[in-house]
């Protein structure tokens, strides 16, 4: 990828992204979306989560086995934690992100229900019964907490 490939900073999200992540066995597709799910859905800038949550998106619509793993048992349940922070009493799971933000920001829980929604609109059958039901209780849980 040269400057002119990564000068556009969507293009360098959604497609340069996708084509790094199909190098190699997997390995670069697993950092770049544990990358984006606890670094870039944090980020201060609003586009950048935006673009974060559907680069997330776009490296998970073909999901392979080790993609689903680790989308189920750690993605998904770091983002909801993050989600549900509040800004004073910050969930466990959530602080050992070790985003650049703190976690019960605005910016990180926009962030993360961005991810959580990008996941969940491109991997609906692979996603666990468990997170399902997380996911399903997600709003009622964010609206007792305002």
């Amino acid at each position: 990828a040269d400057y002119w490939t990564l000068s556009s900073r969507r293009h360098a999200y959604t497609v340069v992204a996708a084509q790094i992540a199909s190098l190699g066995e997997q390995t670069y597709r697993l950092e770049l979306i544990n990358h984006l799910a606890t670094r870039k859905l944090s980020h201060q800038d609003v586009h950048i989560r935006e673009l974060a949550a559907e680069a997330l998106g776009s490296l998970c619509r073909e999901p392979t086995q080790k993609v689903i793993a680790q989308v189920n048992e750690k993605i998904i349940p770091d983002l909801i934690s993050k989600a549900l922070a509040s800004e004073t009493g910050e969930s466990t799971a959530a602080s050992k992100l070790g985003s650049g933000l703190a976690s019960g920001t605005v910016q990180s829980r926009h962030g993360a229900i961005l991810g959580v929604a990008a996941l969940t609109e491109v991997m609906q059958e692979h996603i666990s019964a468990d997170n399902q039901g997380t996911i399903r209780n997600l709003v009622p849980s964010l609206e007792k907490i305002r």
